[in-house]
């Protein structure tokens, strides 16, 4: 029932931390460079631009803590998904795919990410 808890966990702070860090730095440097438009305007381009960057940027990075936790869901329930533990199934993928294997279904996840990253940022502000 708790298979891949603990890589979930593990990932999700990074991930939220990533996430605010490019947040803030993309909008500091889009708030001193753009001049069109009113305030309000430039307000909500640049935080919608800095939150789908943000977005973008830490799903990248952290996006193979989610495959990992997935296939420890997964562990047990067919002989593809048989992993005795987290180091098991980190070498299994990586002999079978590669680097890509730990990128399984990132574009999905990116079409969900960005307009929910831009949502959340436009409306906190």
């Amino acid at each position: 029932m708790y298979k891949g808890l603990g890589i979930g966990l593990v990932g999700v702070t990074p991930f939220i931390a990533i996430r605010m860090s490019t947040y803030d730095l993309a909008l500091t440097h889009l708030k001193a460079n753009l001049t069109t438009g009113s305030a309000q305007q430039r307000s909500i381009l640049a935080n919608g631009i800095a939150g789908g960057t943000a977005g973008i940027v830490a799903v990248s990075c952290c996006y193979p803590f989610d495959v990992m936790r997935r296939l420890m869901h997964l562990s047990g329930s067919s002989c593809q998904h048989n992993y005795t533990s987290l180091g098991d199934a980190l070498h299994k993928v990586y002999i079978r795919k590669g680097i890509r294997g730990f990128y399984q279904g990132f574009s999905a996840t990116l079409v969900k990410t960005i307009p929910f990253s831009v949502m959340l940022f436009v409306a906190n502000d």
